[in-house]
């Protein structure tokens, strides 16, 4: 579930459509359900996006402020997918290879 919200901006259906579409994306590094909330605001001349993803146990935040919508949300898309991606690195598993089972010698 994605959640866009608009603040000091006028609502769009592109930039709504442009940032579910970035977030359903970072779905591949949760395994399961997520919920994500996207606050898009004007400051001065700033175009900042704040990206919240929710899912197992977990929250990652990520900001970026430029001077356009559209690459505020990528900015802020890619520090959530990396957080996404170390985590899921850090608590991955690799399965062993047939060659590595203990207790079968080569040769």
């Amino acid at each position: 579930m994605v959640n866009v919200t608009f603040r000091r901006i006028e609502p769009t259906d592109a930039i709504h459509d442009y940032a579910v579409e970035k977030i359903d994306k970072a779905g591949k590094y949760l395994y399961r359900d997520f919920s994500a909330e996207v606050i898009l605001t004007t400051e001065k001349f700033w175009q900042v996006a704040e990206i919240r993803v929710s899912g197992e146990k977990q929250t990652v935040v990520g900001t970026a402020r430029t001077e356009d919508m559209y690459s505020a949300i990528d900015g802020a898309m890619d520090k959530v997918t990396e957080q996404l991606r170390r985590r899921k690195d850090r608590f991955h598993v690799p399965t062993r290879s047939s060659h590595e089972i203990v207790g079968e010698e080569t040769g």
